[in-house]
């Protein structure tokens, strides 16, 4: 557990650190592609210092460099917001050879004009340079214009933060500031929570219905060249549009025009929202949803969603999805077990909330299914094999769910015992040992997860005992009687032979005693049968004489 805690924070820190490179508060010039190649915005420079005095023309000069010809190149004054004077001064441009290097080419621009007509004038010079591809680089000073003895107050001009940036915590308040007469300045600024920021502060001047109720006076010191940063704590303020004003004063009572730029605060992270299963089973598609974050000030725009799944389970470090503005995942669920998918929502600013959803994800099992030389396993028969030295068997009809089908185990038993290791296998006829008797084929799959499944057959091998059309050799006897036409057969064959035996006995033993009789005798000569005849005609007629007297005596 603690691994995995780990791997999420190094993934939560490494994410936010890509995300805030990309939300400085320094201000980057953009760059524009063309055919490919990058082309790089225009430079442009003031040769004189900020603070100088005018009586009536003002000269200005400077450099452009970039890598062609300007498509333009104008100035423009400006006083107390209102642009007073401006023109183009492209014309003016001439190519400088020795400022030239490989990449940019250099030209020098000039300027004169007469700013008596504004007296007493404390303004913001500015040019601007527009590339080929309409890229445009802005410098400024600040000028003074007066004829001598003429009291000009104090001027000040904010180039940092841009107008419209978005910020949080400490806010850095950069610009200038100049006095005529060179005298000290301090620098006292404020910030004004203003949904219409935008138009209260016009080019970098507070409109004079903007009233600002406290001045914080600035600790820091302004700098030789009139340069100033003041760091302001946006902690304790409300997120929503901010002005941050600023004005330069002499310590006389004297003071410049308020300057202004706009900020968009975010010190209050979004609230993040979740929606999504609780649990399903594997290979299935899980759909989660943070429509529902929002930001309570500036709303939904802008929200970047980055979701994170995180295996309570598992050391391996955690998915991490950053989806943009996308606000809602599929998620394909290809391993089991409890996960945590955790919706990460960071604002414009780079401030973030996260807020995290369990789904349990259950595992099926596979279902095995087999076959052995074509025929699939059925439990309730036995499978002929032919009489061969090998037989192949086949799993690839086991089915499970597609994140697992790949990774399945295969395993192979014949009585128990494991014989071979995978999908296709070859099951060698050495392996069944005992002809005599019909053996157990097993097909085990077992999952990534461990579950499993298996199916069984009872095989036998054609022309072996073990075939259960197998037939046992017949006896002799059995052969006599299947020879003869079935056992009846032969019980009437043996009564036969009984009865022949018995009449040949029976004539045997009549002839031997046939034999001792004389074949003639004397005539009027009794034999023995004579005699033998003689007394059983006797017995009669004594029979008949009794029965006579008793049927008189009646």
């Amino acid at each position: 557990m603690r691994a995995s805690r780990f791997a999420l924070a190094v993934a939560l820190c490494l994410l936010l650190t890509l995300q805030s490179a990309s939300l400085q508060n320094e201000f980057q010039p953009p760059t524009t592609s063309w055919g490919g190649e990058i082309d790089q915005p225009p430079t442009i420079s003031i040769d004189q210092p900020h603070g100088i005095v005018f009586e009536e023309f003002v000269t200005v000069t400077g450099m452009v460099w970039d890598e062609g010809m300007p498509s333009d190149v104008y100035w423009q004054l400006e006083k107390e917001g209102e642009i007073e004077f401006e023109g183009s001064i492209l014309d003016s441009l001439t190519e400088n050879l020795s400022w030239a290097s490989s990449n940019d080419r250099a030209w020098n621009w000039n300027l004169i004009f007469n700013i008596s007509t504004l007296y007493p004038c404390a303004c913001t010079f500015v040019v601007h340079v527009v590339d080929q591809m309409q890229q445009i680089t802005v410098d400024s000073i600040i000028i003074f214009g007066a004829s001598p003895g003429l009291e000009v107050p104090p001027h000040l001009i904010i180039d940092g933060p841009n107008q419209g940036q978005q910020w949080r915590g400490d806010l850095a308040l950069t610009g200038f500031a100049a006095e005529a007469n060179s005298a000290p300045l301090t620098i006292e600024w404020s910030t004004l929570l203003s949904p219409q920021a935008s138009h209260s502060c016009s080019r970098g001047h507070l409109e004079d219905f903007v009233t600002v109720g406290i001045w914080n006076v600035a600790s820091q010191s302004i700098g030789p060249i009139g340069e100033f940063e003041v760091t302001i704590d946006t902690d304790s303020l409300a997120d929503g549009w901010h002005l941050v004003v600023a004005r330069a004063s002499d310590g006389l009572g004297n003071y410049s025009a308020t300057a202004c730029t706009f900020v968009a605060l975010h010190n209050q992270p979004p609230a993040a929202v979740i929606t999504g299963p609780s649990e399903l089973n594997e290979s299935a598609l899980a759909h989660f949803d943070a429509s529902n974050s929002d930001d309570p000030v500036w709303g939904k725009d802008g929200l970047r969603f980055t979701f994170i799944v995180q295996s309570n389970q598992s050391t391996f470090p955690p998915e991490v999805h950053d989806l943009g503005e996308t606000r809602s995942w599929g998620w394909h669920a290809n391993q089991s077990g409890t996960f945590e998918v955790r919706v990460l929502v960071t604002d414009t600013s780079g401030l973030y909330s996260s807020n995290t959803t369990t789904v349990v994800v259950n595992n099926i099992a596979p279902v095995a299914f087999a076959s052995v030389e074509g025929t699939p396993f059925d439990s309730d028969i036995v499978i002929r094999l032919p009489d061969s030295p090998h037989w192949t068997v086949d799993g690839s009809q086991t089915t499970d769910t597609a994140n697992d089908l790949g990774g399945l185990d295969y395993l192979w038993y014949i009585d128990g015992e494991p014989k071979a290791i995978g999908r296709e296998q070859i099951i060698r006829r050495d392996w069944i040992g005992d002809e005599r008797v019909a053996h157990l084929l097993t097909l085990r799959v077992t999952d990534d997860d461990g579950d499993s499944d298996w199916v069984e057959v009872f095989i036998g091998i054609e022309g072996t005992p073990s075939d259960p059309l197998w037939v046992e050799p017949a006896s002799l006897s059995e052969n006599l009687v299947n020879s003869v036409g079935g056992n009846l057969n032969m019980l009437l064959i043996f009564m036969l032979i009984l009865v022949g035996i018995t009449a040949l006995t029976m004539r045997l033993t009549i002839g031997d005693n046939i034999s001792d009789i004389p074949r003639w005798v004397p005539k009027g000569k009794k034999t023995d049968v004579d005699e033998a005849f003689d007394e059983v005609e006797e017995d009669d007629s004594n029979d008949e004489e009794d029965d006579s007297d008793d049927d008189e005596g009646d």
